[in-house]
């Protein structure tokens, strides 16, 4: 017997077509309605899309409904979660969706109790390594929208029919039951109270998932997005039940649907297909790929609120802990990554909703940095405090630096360094931990007012001499390092304007207006080594689409400027890109009018790390088209990859359909060559790329008016579709990272060079004399009690080692994706996971005894004190507990 199972949910995009709070007036209304109907007939039962994220919305508006609604969740009439939300898997890090888990999870919990479904119906494609995750929280089971259509014709236009259920393979060998929503998830948006067209829709259905030929249990997904629930759907299912004994229908939840669809596989001993990639294979218009590049500004913004919180303030906390410093605040950390998961929403990450919605997250992100940089500040002020202070005596100061990746770096760093005018300082000394003293160079010295701020103080003032300097700096993986100022004597280099741009890695050079790059090690040159090109866009933010006569433009390069100094050289390069105004839709054609961009380039060179710096700008002044930035590659057929969360993926073969306008991959991190000598890049929200010959073109630009796009002869677009700001009329600037490698990324530790480039090494200058830039000033009404008060030193016993490492991982082909305190408890969590396609044995080394874990952070098996092996499965992510000895 044929089991219909019709799903009452709603698709809910926080933010969209609508701004967030326009939408959440209609979540209001929807879960108000909700509540009714539940009240009236207490067998009703709603998916509320897998989010808890709405229950925090509604609450925040009707505070007073947390009772009753909590009461209808654990009843069952209410079902929520896994999720926090529905993010963009391939735009936001694989540890935001892991937070996203487990956030959603507690939400749930919290709330009564939630699905353990992995339901992801809109998601522009879905990552390979979803099933090891969705595992990790004891989650088997995947239903989703995109990613797993093939085409019967050339064009692909028709879906092959064929079953929507099958097993899905992580790298690792992780499996869920995958099951893809083949006509969508509207497909019983709402059954008609006239019993002949409810019935005609039913067996519409019918005639459809027969057609597909998979097991006889079919999903009518009842709603859409933002749609309120169906309140007489009861009574018309019960009349097509009566109707229609042959067959078994009924309001239903996913949860008895999956369970359904086992024991159906199991008895019938039913052989599903499998599949062991990505779900990421469609056409353009259901990929909508395009959602890469459009809002570049916005990824950038985001991949760097992602990288402050998972790889640099988090870890340092971490640190501090395992030093004995107990200032890690969960709650903090918790709002936190609330905050930076409210960006990751599909409609949200993706560029693709109103242009107030992307107003808001742009200033959300600034004010989710004020407080970021804030914390990172407090991190390292306490990190010096507790570092010892050598035998230099309380007159001189000090440099600390952390590196919170897995390796040591070796930067030249930037500092600036203040004095008070009182002491008169005209130069200093520079010495390691060990007493050798270190090389700097001086910029510039200059007078400035450096702000003191104390907890129980007011705010001062002190009158200061500056002092910027560049200063070599290498420190171990996961450690702090602590350099001494010590003010009289003098040794450093004088800044010397470069007179060449070029360290002992690579040769910059400026040639009959060409860029030429030399890789010293091999001596190969790249001729037109970076550059720009505009291509005419008539699509949307969904989808890139050229037209037949659109207009490739490649930027004219201008000049050439050598700046910086000795230690640090810069070539600065200035481009023109002349091209059309606008795509005149009327005439079907460019526009005659042209208009100039100017575009820029910076290339920098340290004197200690093996990398090039690029940082860009583009001034767009036009509409409907492309720029993109291209950087030469070693070879014109060499293969390349690529990383997306948790996994280095071959780009060689195309993974999408043949017949799509974007050829392009995505990135998380870096795209890499597979040749000797070969390119790699290091991104920070350029995730859109594409290998074009030999070289890799990043899009920087997309230009497009409109949210969506109506193809020919469709219906007119209604207004709340036109998104004039997303012509990306404004300054749009970013940077990258060159090396040059073996042609093996995981061998070479691109991964973790890539994350350095964005980490950087953060550091504090702070005086051995605790007081002196602490005191601020004291109250001023009398001048007979005026004193300063000092805080206490909070761990006085505690103390925080230079360059001794938290945490050492014994391999190079392991990543480190997290190192935090547990979310209960005093454990510490590190997060792993294997590049390689080897099965490894992972030397561990940290302070504390060491146990198995998950992703859901319980306990398991003891692996041994201070030292273990941890055994991983190719391109396995692996969850380990710390507790103290």
């Amino acid at each position: 017997m044929k089991k219909f199972y019709v799903i009452s949910h709603t698709h809910w995009d926080r933010e969209w077509y609508m701004p967030f709070e326009q939408f959440r007036m209609r979540l209001v209304d929807l879960i108000d309605r909700l509540m009714e109907i539940v009240r009236a007939n207490r067998s009703y039962r709603f998916h509320l899309d897998a989010q808890t994220i709405v229950l925090e919305d509604y609450l925040e508006i009707r505070p007073h409904k947390r009772e009753e609604l909590k009461e209808m969740i654990s009843a069952g009439n209410i079902i929520v979660g896994p999720w926090y939300l529905q993010n963009d898997f391939y735009l936001t890090s694989g540890e935001a969706t892991i937070r996203n888990l487990m956030i959603g999870r507690k939400i749930a919990a919290k709330m009564g109790g939630g699905d353990n479904i992995g339901y992801a119906p809109d998601q522009f494609g879905n990552i390979g390594q979803l099933p090891q995750i969705l595992n990790n929280f004891g989650i088997d089971t995947f239903l989703f929208g995109r990613g797993y259509t093939f085409y019967l014709d050339e064009a692909c236009i028709r879906p092959v029919p064929m079953p929507p259920e099958f097993y899905w393979y992580a790298p690792d060998g992780s499996r869920c039951l995958a099951v893809v929503m083949p006509f969508w998830y509207n497909n019983a948006q709402r059954f008609s109270a006239d019993p002949e067209k409810s019935l005609i829709l039913l067996e519409e259905n019918e005639k459809g998932f027969d057609d597909c030929g998979g097991c006889p249990l079919y999903l009518l997904m009842n709603g859409v997005d933002h749609l309120q629930p169906q309140e007489d759907l009861l009574a018309i299912l019960d009349n097509l039940q009566a109707r229609r004994r042959d067959i078994e229908i009924g309001q239903r939840t996913l949860a008895e649907y999956f369970d359904d669809l086992k024991l159906f596989i199991k008895k019938a001993q039913k052989k599903l297909p499998e599949h062991r990639k990505a779900l990421n294979f469609g056409n353009d218009n259901r990929l909508l790929k395009g959602c890469w590049s459009t809002k570049s500004y916005l990824k950038t913004l985001n991949v760097r609120a992602q990288t402050k919180l998972e790889n640099i303030l988090e870890p340092l906390y971490a640190m501090l802990y395992a030093a004995g410093v107990n200032v890690y605040d969960g709650d903090k950390f918790m709002y936190f990554w609330k905050k930076l998961l409210r960006f990751h929403p599909h409609d949200s990450i993706c560029g693709c909703s109103r242009d107030e919605v992307h107003a808001h997250m742009e200033d959300d992100f600034r004010r989710f940095d004020e407080a970021a940089d804030d914390f990172l500040e407090r991190g390292m002020l306490i990190a010096a405090e507790h570092m010892a202070e050598g035998s230099y005596g309380k007159n001189c100061y000090a440099l600390t630096y952390v590196n919170t990746t897995e390796r040591g770096a070796d930067e030249t760093c930037e500092a600036e360094l203040y004095f008070p005018r009182t002491e008169g300082v005209n130069g200093f000394m520079i010495y390691d931990e060990t007493g050798v003293v270190v090389e700097y160079e001086l910029l510039k010295k200059y007078p400035s007012v450096k702000d003191v701020f104390s907890p129980v103080n007011l705010p001062g003032e002190i009158d200061t001499d500056n002092f910027q300097i560049l200063l070599p700096v290498s420190v171990p993986a996961m450690s702090f390092k602590r350099y001494f100022i010590v003010p009289g004597k003098v040794r450093h280099k004088k800044f010397c304007r470069a007179r060449a741009a070029e360290n002992k890695f690579y040769r910059l050079e400026f040639i009959n207006g060409t860029v030429f790059l030399t890789d010293k090690k091999s001596g190969r040159r790249y001729e037109d080594f970076i550059g720009f090109v505009s291509d005419t866009d008539t699509g949307d933010t969904y989808q890139y689409m050229p037209p037949e006569n659109g207009v490739r433009t490649k930027a004219e390069l201008l000049g050439c400027r050598l700046s910086g100094s000795v230690f640090r050289p810069v070539m600065a390069l200035t481009y023109r890109l002349r091209v059309p105004k606008k795509y005149d839709f009327e005439a079907g054609r460019p526009s005659v009018r042209m208009v100039d961009i100017h575009c820029s380039v910076s290339l920098t060179l340290t004197e200690t790390t093996e990398r090039i710096g690029i940082s860009y700008r583009v001034d767009n002044r036009a509409c409907d088209h492309r720029v993109r930035l291209y950087v030469r590659a070693a070879e014109k057929n060499s293969g390349f990859c690529a990383d997306v969360p948790f996994d280095v993926v071959d780009c060689s073969v195309f993974e999408s359909c043949p017949v799509t306008s974007n050829k392009s991959f995505c990135n998380s991190t870096f795209v890499a060559e597979k040749c000797e000598g070969g390119i790699a890049l290091f991104t920070e929200g350029l995730h859109e790329v594409e290998k074009e010959g030999d070289a890799f073109y990043l899009t920087v630009v997309r230009a497009t008016g409109l949210i969506y796009r109506p193809q020919a002869g469709a219906a007119a677009v209604g207004k709340q579709w036109f998104v004039p700001e997303n012509q990306e009329l404004r300054s749009l600037t970013g940077r990258l990272g060159v090396f040059i490698g073996s042609g093996d990324a995981v061998k070479d530790g691109i991964f973790v060079r890539a994350k350095q480039f964005r980490v950087g090494l953060p550091c504090v200058f702070t005086s051995l004399d605790e007081k002196k830039y602490s005191g601020g000033r004291f109250a001023v009404q009398g001048a007979k009690w005026a004193e300063l008060y000092y805080p206490e030193k909070l761990f006085p016993e505690a103390s925080v080692d230079s360059c001794k490492p938290a945490l050492c991982i014994g391999d190079d082909r392991i990543a480190l994706s997290a190192y935090k305190k547990a979310e209960d408890g005093d454990s510490q969590v590190v997060r792993i996971w294997n590049m390689s396609e080897e099965s490894l044995s992972v030397p561990i080394s940290v302070s504390g005894t060491i146990y198995q874990s998950d992703m859901t952070e319980r306990e398991g098996a003891c692996l041994g004190k201070n030292q273990a092996i941890v055994r991983m499965r190719p391109k396995e992510i692996k969850t380990i507990l710390i507790k103290k000895l």
